[in-house]
């Protein structure tokens, strides 16, 4: 019975890069001290991944959130002028709607509150930023099929539904 603990959980664990099956690691160990050890493992591993899911959920409200929808909206309506040859940018307009619908502040004077004074040197740095990493996947091709555009677009889909439900209301100086 104690040996089947480890037999059935077919665990593998890194240690000091080397893979060791939990069986080898508690030899001569008793069957409640293994259930114990392997608890503490597996508690041990939601702590070093729990601080990062919860980081990143705070990281993405009120104004981060804000900064993060608007950056994503260039960015895709970026990718899709270059990789796609559509000029109009769909996802800025509809960022800029919802702001201007929900705080009566266009996305423009939103940029120069709270990233730049001026709206073209962010402009700039988002097209600079995006293009350097189409050509580091190698071209739109190659990018589309690594998706790129599929991630910017699950990502502006997901910041924009949370930035509509969000109750942040930017302060203007």
């Amino acid at each position: 019975m104690q040996g089947s603990i480890t037999e059935d959980l077919a665990c593998c664990g890194l240690f000091y890069g080397k893979v060791l099956l939990l069986s080898e690691v508690f030899k001569g160990v008793s069957g409640l001290q293994k259930l114990k050890a392997i608890y503490l493992l597996v508690l041990i591993g939601w702590l070093f991944v729990l601080p990062v899911s919860a980081e990143t959920d705070q990281a993405l409200k009120g104004e981060a959130l804000h900064v993060m929808l608007v950056k994503t909206a260039l960015k895709y309506d970026y990718f899709n002028q270059r990789c796609r040859g559509v000029s109009a940018s769909q996802k800025e307009a509809k960022v800029n709607r919802l702001f201007i619908e929900k705080y009566n502040l266009t996305i423009n004077n939103f940029i120069k509150q709270f990233l730049t004074r001026d709206p073209r040197e962010t402009e700039a740095a988002l097209k600079k930023e995006l293009y350097a990493e189409i050509y580091q996947f190698g071209g739109c091709q190659q990018a589309r099929e690594k998706g790129l555009e599929d991630s910017l677009k699950k990502g502006f889909r997901e910041l924009y539904q949370k930035t509509e439900s969000s109750p942040w209301f930017p302060i203007l100086e």
